[in-house]
């Protein structure tokens, strides 16, 4: 199969599955009327709808090796895919629960099986490192025009009934055709020399810093994410808004985070290491506007400055790994942030309301309180390790 790779259709089709990869969690806005659908289930186990998909996304991140071996690539990446689709819209037509949770499971799969594809396709097929970082730059913005425009679609599906708000993973279907029809069969075949053997046996130890950072992101998805399924719920709890206004509220803050995601580079050169304490405490802010907001107003505020806030702490992170780490280590450091994160965004719901619990107040402004003052601890964190490094150079 012939394919030109500098072809605006061919990049437009490998970095097309990026689309998808953060529209998971685009339903949240769905949950405050699935509620009293629901009415035996608890609001816990329908806010877990959100983030349960993780738990697939990290079985298919284990999978999706072995599935590469036995098949190719592109194989892989069209399974994916399929099960993204049919995972995704399943919601549509069911009425049982049990069956809709094991639906989103399913969905995380599929996203599980295409995810770390997503990365290593750019570097299967683009050689010099100024190719590989100009896809790599482009995939970050398109996996946010992706969740921008999901929540668009759904600010408009959501006013049809809450079964019509998961068409939204519809989706899928233009990817997988423009995937299907342009990306060649994986023909990758590995060498691996006795001398790279022998250096990955030198370099097996991990940083012991890895594990402070680790235990970090950890802790930073595990409460950022609250954000995804309790402020929808203090929207509609205390009237300051509709589910409609939020999804269009959403998808506005997130096509303002796309520019900020292209300029971190730039954004790095002027803050060095600071540019996690400073967007940890954005994001402290952000929060701290979503647990006092009598108004959607200053929901939006709230959630404009996390827009803001979200393209420096992220790629911050994942920088900070490939930094700390050998170069033998990069991949096995990243992996394991990603199943963390992953199993981190999974648990949320049930260890924010256990936490909640414990306080004696299980409001929505008690809970993104909380997440508040993790974030805060985080951020002292982070400026405690930028002084040390100060210190040291």
């Amino acid at each position: 199969m012939k394919y030109n790779k500098n072809s605006l259709l061919f990049r437009v089709s490998l970095l097309s599955i990026s689309f998808l990869l953060l529209i998971a969690p685009a339903v949240s806005a769905v949950l405050p009327l699935m509620i009293p659908v629901f009415k035996n289930v608890s609001r816990v186990n329908i806010e877990s709808l959100v983030t349960v998909p993780n738990f697939g996304i990290v079985f298919g991140l284990i999978v999706s090796p072995f599935l590469v071996k036995l098949l190719d690539k592109k194989k892989t990446v069209i399974i994916g895919l399929i099960i993204f689709l049919l995972g995704g819209t399943f919601p549509m037509y069911a009425t049982n629960f049990n069956l809709i949770v094991i639906s989103r499971i399913i969905l995380g799969f599929g996203i599980g099986l295409f995810n770390s594809l997503a990365f290593s396709l750019i570097a299967q097929f683009y050689d010099s490192d100024e190719e590989r970082a100009t896809m790599l730059g482009f995939q970050n913005m398109i996996g946010g025009l992706g969740s921008a425009f999901a929540s668009f679609v759904l600010s408009w599906l959501i006013t049809i009934s809450w079964h019509m708000a998961f068409a939204v993973y519809l989706l899928a279907i233009p990817v997988l055709i423009l995937f299907a029809l342009v990306i060649p069969d994986d023909k990758v075949v590995e060498h691996v020399t006795k001398e790279t053997e022998t250096k990955s046996k030198e370099n097996q130890k991990l940083n012991p810093k890895l594990y402070a950072i680790w235990l970090c992101f950890f802790l930073f998805f595990m409460f950022y994410v609250s954000n995804s399924y309790k402020v929808p719920q203090l929207v509609t709890s205390e009237r300051l808004g509709n589910m409609s206004q939020y999804s269009a509220m959403m998808g506005i803050t997130v096509l303002c985070r796309l520019p900020l995601g292209a300029a971190f580079g730039i954004i790095f050169k002027k803050l060095h290491k600071l540019v996690l304490p400073v967007g940890l405490s954005m994001m402290v802010i952000s929060f701290w506007c979503y647990s006092f907001a009598q108004s959607m107003a200053m929901i939006f505020i709230g959630a404009l400055i996390l827009s803001f806030a979200i393209p420096m702490v992220i790629p911050y992170f994942y920088n900070w790994i490939s930094w700390t780490a050998s170069k033998e280590n990069v991949n096995i450091a990243t992996t394991v942030a990603l199943v963390g994160i992953n199993l981190a965004s999974t648990a949320s719901p049930f260890v924010v309301n256990f936490l909640t619990h414990l306080m004696g107040n299980t409001t929505p402004r008690a809970a993104l309180l909380l997440a508040s003052g993790v974030l805060l601890a985080i951020a002292i964190y982070a400026v405690i390790e930028f002084m040390h490094d100060k210190k040291q150079a």
